[in-house]
């Protein structure tokens, strides 16, 4: 394994997270934990790294396995938008003076 391999997400979660784009076509992802809600236009998800939103038109869920944290989307995809991971229970003093 090549020090680009152990990327210091990975490394930080324990769980890794990854997506393959094809063509604007095909979206591959793992690590997935949830799908949140998701209709032609919006699908909303939840990875071991945070919420992910992926727009586009035509979205569909072609594979997905909870099981194995497998997501495959088809469809023509615009944008994939994370959202920022707060640490939860936790205030800006307790972070400051962690």
């Amino acid at each position: 394994m090549n020090e680009r391999d152990k990327g210091p997400i990975s490394e930080q979660s324990g769980e890794a997270h990854e997506l393959t784009l094809l063509n604007r076509k095909r979206l591959n992802m793992s690590g997935i934990k949830e799908v949140i809600s998701f209709n032609e236009n919006q699908i909303q998800i939840e990875t071991v790294q945070g919420s992910c939103l992926i727009k586009g038109t035509n979205l569909n869920i072609h594979q997905l396995s909870l099981e194995n944290g497998r997501l495959v989307v088809t469809g023509e995809i615009i944008t994939i938008d994370y959202a920022f991971k707060q640490n939860k229970g936790k205030n800006l003093i307790n972070r400051i003076f962690k």
